[in-house]
């Protein structure tokens, strides 16, 4: 029974690099192989969740969650309401009969009361409504088509900021005071400073127009041009336009990943176990990634919660700058346009995201360091 955990863990992480490496080829994952992951995702979670006697804090916690979810779904409608103006309030005013026909068409000439209960029991049905500007398209069916895009950005942005991220603070932390530690913090810092809307023009200026090279080589730029070996600048429409968005997006994340490894390592670094681990005749290898390391991921961990679903969610100026057809265009649009149906989505699709990813970090808690206590 003890092996049941680790087994369902590791089926899922090989199904989950199965789905990745289907993309990375084809673009697409097969149904089937998703249906499986999700299921033996799901067994493998609540194995998990029952194995540490987790279950009763993870249905308090989920139970508070749907009266964040509704407090959220309440201020958002109301505050829409709040504003000056209205979804069909343009330059060029519509005739008085046009504009009353619309808003009977939407439900908006009912009493703000009787919008509000149909908002919210279109929500309990799944049923979040038609968008205004984009006229005969359901809400859902926009996300449906938008959303995996952002999430696939975010996903790829946010395994890119952890794998360059802990690494680099861990070295940093072990050759604290040397070269390396120096060069890996200007780095992170680096990568700090720079915001997206800058970091992006200047990468798709180096990888895809090939600058300075264009003016020092000519000859080998063209040779680079012949080959396809740039990068493409904008759209989505191969593995290839991956690269330069994905970057963009898990650079800064990565930065912040490398400062907080670092300064937890060097924390727990100096505790007592380590000492003692130490004293035991333990190479200085194995003590740091498999005493020091594991201690040291709960800032981290805190950190990735908000980072999670922001990440995942895509990057508005990112998504913008390259392009890219996922949530951002939608949810910058129907703020401008007052598009209520579609502005309530997203800001539910996106407080569910925070709200879970921070559920499972405070579930992981429990796992990184078994001494901690959730209640």
């Amino acid at each position: 029974m003890t092996a049941i955990g680790p087994l369902l863990f590791w089926l899922s992480f090989l199904l989950g690099l199965a789905m990745v490496l289907f993309d990375l080829v084809y673009m697409t994952v097969p149904s089937l192989l998703v249906t499986i992951f999700w299921v033996v995702f799901l067994v493998s979670f609540f194995w998990g969740v029952i194995k540490q006697n987790l279950l009763p804090f993870f249905i308090k916690r989920l139970l508070s969650s749907l009266f964040v979810v509704f407090v959220i779904a309440t201020l958002t409608f109301f505050l829409l309401r709040l504003l000056p103006g209205g979804p069909f309030d343009e330059e060029k005013a519509l005739p008085v009969h046009v504009k009353k026909n619309i808003e009977k068409k939407y439900g908006l000439d009912k009493p703000v009361h009787i919008q509000y209960w149909s908002h919210i029991s279109g929500i309990t049905q799944g049923h979040l409504g038609y968008s205004y500007k984009y006229e005969g398209r359901e809400v859902s069916e926009i996300i449906k088509d938008a959303f995996p895009v952002s999430f696939k950005l975010g996903f790829y942005a946010l395994l890119l900021s952890f794998l360059i991220g802990v690494p680099l603070g861990l070295l940093a932390a072990a050759h604290h005071g040397t070269r390396w530690d120096s060069a890996a913090m200007v780095v992170a810092i680096s990568g700090i400073s720079l915001p997206s809307f800058l970091m992006a023009p200047l990468l798709i200026y180096i990888f895809s127009f090939g600058w300075p090279i264009n003016h020092w080589f000519p000859g080998f730029y063209q040779w680079l041009v012949d080959y396809d070996i740039l990068l493409p600048a904008a759209l989505w429409h191969s593995p290839r336009h991956y690269i330069l968005p994905v970057v963009t997006l898990g650079i800064r994340p990565a930065a912040f990943i490398a400062r907080l490894t670092r300064a937890s390592v060097l924390d727990v670094i100096h505790s007592d176990f380590v000492r003692t681990a130490r004293a035991k005749g333990l190479s200085d290898k194995v003590v740091l990634y498999h005493h020091v390391l594991r201690n040291s991921l709960v800032p981290v961990l805190t950190y990735a919660g908000p980072l999670v679903a922001g990440i995942l969610s895509g990057s508005f100026i990112v998504e913008i700058i390259f392009a890219i057809p996922g949530i951002a265009k939608y949810f910058v649009q129907s703020v401008f346009n007052r598009d209520y149906p579609l502005i309530m989505a997203l800001t539910l699709l996106f407080s569910v995201m925070l709200i879970l990813a921070n559920l499972v970090v405070d579930l992981l808690y429990k796992v990184v360091d078994p001494r901690i206590e959730v209640s």
